[in-house]
């Protein structure tokens, strides 16, 4: 047909021109990856000027008769589909005004490319697929971008056969490593979708006798092991240990000593989870009025493989001894570092979120028809606190909850119970001591943060590691304390100078008054946190020498940066009626954690601007959603979701944001400060002392 003629003809051009060296077909060229330069934008316009029109006639011809373009030879079927999927996005990179049309172009150019990449591959095998099409090495891997862009896993393995089956050059390998980092995301997704929704911990096999490889074992273990767990006899014993007397005390006090609950122990094989095994199991053994007690053993790819089997079978053996029931679960999902982000194929921040549900996944597994009440029980101690303190610390973090550990804590469902929480390492290691058992050595990198924590702790002298010790736990009570007084009075604050403006076309905005917040006076509690934060970084900041570890900045050098900090989230999130303009909330895949849309160093930089500004008004925007003006007269910030209005132009509308600005000053100037009191109150304040 005419139409069909006249569209390859088109299309031929376009190969030409995107594919340019007659000579070196397989060469790279610079405008491939985006119009970036002068010189590339102007290529792209004359793409367009040239194929814009046939790109069209092409999907209207596959709306209309499709079997057209399938019928046509295997050759010409590669080089419409190549010119469907690459050219599509060739307009999206010019950044048209019709962006949304460009868009519906995009999904129906490349849902025909698609079908024409399955009538290709299923005509010529990836073995002779360039021998069938007599397409060049780099028309085959811009083909294979018809496949990858479906997102769909059977396609992009098909894209990396299809690569691998090439001759090497530059051009094939760096599509190889591209392709290939799509293909680790959309596996690990799979396997994170799979493991959510149909993987359960598996029983575990003990073997026969000990296993002979005791490298993953700690030091005081390698040696006597002939020894190890001669004491079973002595579970009477061990059921009055002043731990054991505890953790009993804890349990009733929580309902969980009932023969009907279960515990499920999340079981490492370290000090700190095998003694608590042991204490469960001599409670159990002292009554049979005692809850079920289970263990579960999460497995990570993380270390090296005999290390993880041998870990394994030692994990089984040990439980079989103690007559515990033991459960197992290999997590595929490896920890991405600097060197192998791509070849994982996942975020360290998808990592620590997947990880996380999947473990509380295999909880609810074990916990499930438990007919009374139910709890996994978490060996932490407060020198993992004391860990946690000084992580948030160094991060410059000292309000609120700097300890992350609560003794009892519901979350995916889940009821987490760390019985002894108050007790210190040593505490557990006196008791393996006292009853030698099997357990695994510290595998926490060295190069790790918590590693190096670690390590800085143990080479303090007695006398500063208890001073330290006392102080963090001081510094966790009183930074919790003085945190929830600060959100209390900056919630009161909030009722009375944060409001809705009404604007232009029916759009809103967040109006936020600054000049009442920075009048908290915070000075006189806040110094009592700096006093403890300052001698904490005399005895700390010397040891950050060390890698991995950083010295504790000075605490609250900036009140007023605190304060519009806890301010925007409070304001933006929504308060006493006010938009909540951080629903923006973008979930990952298969997963039930959110996380907000504006991270703390973009507030960090408005307040800068705003303390900085000498302009009547300036603008902005936080992210591609959330956009600002302050107004500097009446000290009022004013915060707006675009995607909202989408009819709206707040740009154009800048006079009448201030006015309405205006105005609702001028209303809220009425609100007497006795109305708004709390902690703080309204005077002026000094600083800190």
């Amino acid at each position: 047909m005419a139409e069909a003629a006249d569209l390859l003809s088109a299309v031929q051009r376009f190969h030409r021109l995107w594919f340019p060296d007659a000579a070196q077909p397989d060469a790279v060229q610079g405008f491939w990856f985006g119009a970036k330069r002068p010189r590339d934008r102007k290529l792209f316009r004359s793409l367009h000027d040239q194929f814009y029109e046939p790109l069209q006639r092409a999907e209207q011809l596959f709306q209309e008769r499709a079997e057209v373009l399938l019928t046509l030879p295997v050759g010409s079927q590669l080089l419409v589909a190549i010119f469907l999927d690459q050219q599509c996005r060739n307009e999206r990179a010019l950044r048209p005004p019709d962006a949304e049309q460009i868009e519906a172009m995009i999904t129906s150019c490349s849902a025909f490319a698609r079908q024409l990449a399955e009538r290709v591959m299923s005509c010529a095998g990836s073995a002779d697929i360039q021998l069938a099409t007599g397409a060049s090495r780099a028309q085959l891997c811009f083909f294979t971008l018809v496949l990858r862009h479906t997102r769909r896993l059977p396609d992009v393995r098909a894209a990396q056969r299809l690569l691998e089956s090439l001759a090497p050059c530059e051009v094939v390998t760096a599509f190889r490593r591209h392709n290939g980092a799509v293909l680790q995301q959309l596996e690990s997704q799979a396997y994170v979708e799979k493991a959510l929704r149909s993987h359960r911990p598996r029983k575990a096999v003990a073997p026969a006798c000990a296993p002979c490889d005791r490298q993953c074992l700690a030091p005081m273990c390698r040696e006597g092991m002939a020894d190890g767990l001669a004491w079973q006899d002595s579970w009477p014993s061990l059921a009055a240990h002043p731990l054991c007397l505890e953790l009993k005390q804890s349990l009733e006090q929580r309902s969980l000593a009932d023969p009907s609950c279960h515990l499920v122990l999340s079981y490492s094989g370290g000090v700190d989870s095998t003694a608590h095994l042991l204490l469960l199991l001599a409670l159990k053994r002292q009554s049979r009025q005692f809850p079920n007690v289970s263990c579960l053993l999460l497995c990570y790819p993380n270390r090296e493989a005999e290390e993880v089997e041998a870990e394994k079978m030692w994990a089984a053996w040990v439980c079989q001894q103690l007559e515990a029931d033991l459960f197992m679960y290999e997590v595929c999902l490896a920890r991405p570092h600097a060197e192998n982000g791509e070849e994982v194929g996942v975020t360290r921040e998808e990592y620590e979120r997947w990880t996380k549900e999947i473990r509380f996944r295999m909880y609810r597994c074990l916990l499930e028809d438990c007919p009374g009440r139910s709890a996994v029980i978490l060996g932490h101690h407060q020198d993992d606190v004391d860990e946690n303190r000084l992580d948030h610390l160094m991060k410059g973090h000292v309000l609120g909850d700097v300890e992350g550990m609560w003794a009892w804590r519901e979350i995916h469902g889940v009821q987490l119970f760390r019985p002894l929480l108050h007790r210190r390492k040593v505490d557990f290691t006196r008791l393996l001591e006292a009853y030698p058992t099997p357990h695994f050595r510290d595998s926490t990198p060295a190069w790790s943060v918590r590693g190096a924590t670690r390590r800085a702790l143990d080479g303090l002298r007695p006398a500063e590691g208890a001073e330290l010790s006392e102080l963090l736990g001081s510094c966790g009570r009183l930074s919790k304390e003085v945190g929830q007084e600060v959100d209390s009075s900056i919630a009161l604050w909030a009722q009375h100078h944060v409001g809705n403006l009404q604007l232009p076309k029916g759009a809103t905005g967040v109006a936020i008054r600054l000049r009442e917040l920075f009048q908290l006076q915070v000075g006189a509690r806040l110094a009592e946190v700096k006093r403890l934060i300052s001698r904490i970084r005399e005895l700390w900041n010397p040891l950050a020498e060390a890698p991995a570890i950083c010295a504790i900045p000075e605490a609250l050098p900036d009140i007023e940066g605190l304060l519009f900090e806890k301010a925007f989230f409070a304001a933006a999130g929504g308060t006493q009626g006010s938009e909540n303009l951080l629903d923006t909330r973008r979930a990952g895949h298969y997963h039930s954690s959110s996380g907000c849309s504006v991270n703390r160093r973009a507030v960090r930089h408005l307040y800068e601007n705003i303390k900085a500004s000498q302009k009547p008004q300036f603008s902005g925007g936080l992210t591609q959603e959330l956009g600002y003006l302050y107004v500097s007269d009446s000290e009022v910030l004013v915060l707006y979701d675009a995607s909202s209005h989408p009819d709206a132009d707040f740009k154009t509308m800048r006079s009448s944001i201030v006015a309405a600005v205006a105005a609702w000053a001028e209303k809220g100037a009425t609100v007497a400060r006795t109305e708004v009191c709390g902690p703080f109150g309204w005077e002026e304040h000094k600083g800190i002392p």
